[in-house]
């Protein structure tokens, strides 16, 4: 299921659009429903255009976010950093993957954050989430 990233970007002439897709095992393409024994893991792809685009210099903070329905919060081990890439129209496509079992059963809302930080690692003015919505975690019975 694709669902799009929502940015918010105050410099001019610097403009961002994308989508992410979450997935379970890429041969089995786009899901919100997740076996447990499944490798899974959400594909971020956005493009860059405008002039800015190539004084601007940093990294984009990529992070996924689970938050369980009912009582809990899944803490995930996923930044990904993404060199910035200097031009006026630039695409990225980055996949952070997770291993089968690292979620318990249960329904989840799925969160995505893209940030940019400069070359100091001072938080740059262009940031953006995605909500993929309710995710299910299920073990199948044999």
């Amino acid at each position: 299921m694709s669902f799009p990233l929502v940015f918010e970007d105050l410099v001019p002439l610097f403009k961002i659009s994308g989508t992410g897709t979450v997935f379970e095992s890429p041969e089995y393409g786009a899901s919100t429903i997740i076996e447990h024994d499944q490798k899974w893991g959400v594909i971020f792809e956005w493009t860059q255009t405008g002039p800015l685009g190539w004084i601007l210099c940093g990294t984009w903070n990529l992070n996924v976010y689970l938050e369980k329905m009912g009582p809990g919060e899944k803490d995930l081990p996923n930044q990904k950093d993404v060199a910035f890439i200097q031009g006026s129209n630039v695409s990225y496509k980055e996949i952070i993957e997770f291993p089968a079992g690292i979620v318990e059963d249960g329904v989840y809302r799925l969160v995505t954050t893209i940030t940019f930080t400069g070359p100091k690692g001072n938080p740059g003015p262009v940031v953006c989430f995605g909500d993929a919505g309710l995710i299910q975690f299920y073990t199948a019975e044999n």
